[in-house]
């Protein structure tokens, strides 16, 4: 519903893109379901202890999604934006697919269509709170660029958007650990303390080796769309690969209030981050993606240590109240 909605208002606000193909809005739509049934089959997985299996999803999915837009650009010499979502759709349908199998598998899991409302209400007394978090913490990086596009120029988002995407395949270190954190918080309660330290060890670790070879490769990486691209954008990368850290700090918070079930904290202050992070980065904006981007990190950093202190407190309080 989320996705016919935007397309509608997209349609709304810009007439010129209402022409685009029904094949667009068909995979686009497609995308966002199949997109949304990855990431809870990523949690039930995870939840499972099978955490792993993902390596398996994402491979074949990505392998999908890019050899369907080579093929297709080699042979047309080219290819439409509904043709490119065409081939990112059927990347996320394959993951999607291969989730389905691997739960089944596992659990003996089918999905089932059911017209009782009364057995989705205490699903949705959960879900919708850790819906709200989620968006807080995604929302950010997901709404800046079109806030660069429409309030600055179009240029200060296209040289943003790939900094922000290579950095984020740090911050996926964080995010999945924040999910195992999570997991296993919920299944040991006596174990959350452990579980939480754990978890923002391997997260530095594994985030912060990402993201070193962010730093390091920053312009050589950029380089591969195009020299402008690594001039412009490649201080704003090694800026924001920086803030594995400070992103690995609120990643252990949030996963702690979901554990716990304090979500209201939690979004407030994920609320009050994204508002910060934008208004941030929109005020350095005419200083080029490195002043973005350092902007971004100094906010994220005094609210990760404001988080951090939380953290400590609860967590003391939980190993108190143990004994």
């Amino acid at each position: 519903m989320l996705a016919l909605g935007y397309l509608l208002l997209q349609s709304a606000v810009t007439p010129d893109t209402a022409s685009l193909s029904v094949l667009f809005w068909l995979t686009f739509l497609v995308a966002a379901v199949t997109g949304t049934l990855v990431i809870v089959l990523d949690q039930a997985l995870v939840a499972l202890g099978r955490g792993a299996s993902a390596t398996l999803r994402y491979a074949l999915g990505g392998g999908v999604s890019l050899g369907a837009a080579a093929l297709v650009a080699w042979g047309a010499h080219g290819a439409s934006a509904d043709v490119l979502m065409a081939c990112w759709t059927l990347g996320t349908t394959v993951a999607c697919v291969v989730g389905a199998v691997q739960l089944r598998r596992l659990v003996g899991y089918r999905p089932r269509l059911s017209l009782r409302p009364a057995r989705g209400r205490p699903l949705l007394a959960v879900g919708l709170p850790y819906q709200l978090l989620t968006l807080t913490e995604r929302a950010p990086g997901l709404v800046l660029p079109l806030l660069l596009a429409h309030m600055v120029a179009p240029e200060a988002a296209a040289y943003w958007y790939p900094a922000w995407m290579m950095a984020w395949a740090a911050y996926s270190a964080p995010m999945l650990m924040g999910i195992v954190q999570f997991s296993e918080g919920v299944r040991d309660p006596a174990r959350l303390v452990s579980t939480t330290w754990a978890s923002l060890r391997w997260s530095l670790l594994v985030g912060g080796l990402a993201a070193a070879v962010l730093v390091l490769l920053a312009h050589p990486l950029l380089s591969l769309l195009g020299e402008r691209y690594a001039d412009s954008s490649a201080g704003a990368l090694r800026w924001l690969a920086a803030g594995l850290v400070p992103y690995a700090v609120l990643q252990a918070y949030n996963a702690m209030c979901r554990a716990l079930g304090r979500y209201s904290e939690a979004i407030v202050v994920g609320v009050m981050l994204g508002i910060a992070l934008c208004a941030a980065a929109l005020w350095t904006a005419d200083r080029g993606p490195s002043a973005m981007a350092l902007a971004w990190l100094v906010v994220l950093s005094i609210a990760a240590a404001a988080a951090g202190l939380r953290l400590l407190a609860v967590l003391r309080r939980v190993r108190k109240d143990a004994r």
